[in-house]
Formats: structure tokens, C-alpha cells, sequence
């Protein structure tokens, strides 16, 4: 999963939670703690990776394996 796609389905998700429910100001005002989004390995070259997206506003993406980028990432 490249970064551009990953952004983009965060967008959609945040658009739909504020769809349901009322508008936020501020995606530190997010209804909720944390959401989070796992890919686990496979018996091949499937990519391991970690999104996770806290109601403060942190985004925080850890890739471990057959990804193109590894590691822990942070973004507010």
C-alpha cells in the first residue's frame, strides 16, 4: 500500500465519522480514542505495516515488512 492511497482512505474515514456525527472543528476534536488499521504478513511478500490515527490528532504509521517505507513514523 503506497502512502498516497493510505492518505487518502484516512481522509475517507474522517469524513465519514464527521458524516455521522456532528461537525468537528479540528481533527483533535475527533469522537473517538483511537483508531487503528493492521496489516499482517503473509506466506509471501505481503506488506506488514500499522496505521493508527489517536483523537488528539497524531497519525502514527509503523511499516515492518515489504513496505516502502519501515519503521516507526509520527505526524500531527
Amino acid at each position: 500500500m503506497r502512502i498516497g492511497s493510505l492518505t487518502v482512505a484516512i481522509g475517507a474515514l474522517l469524513g465519514a465519522s464527521s458524516a455521522q456525527t456532528q461537525s468537528p472543528t479540528a481533527l483533535h476534536d475527533m469522537p473517538f480514542e483511537q483508531i487503528s488499521l493492521q496489516r499482517t504478513e503473509c506466506l509471501g511478500s505481503c506488506p506488514s505495516c500499522t496505521v493508527t490515527l489517536h483523537g488528539a490528532g497524531t497519525v502514527v504509521y509503523s511499516g515492518r515488512a515489504y513496505v516502502a517505507s519501515t519503521g516507526e513514523h509520527r505526524a500531527q
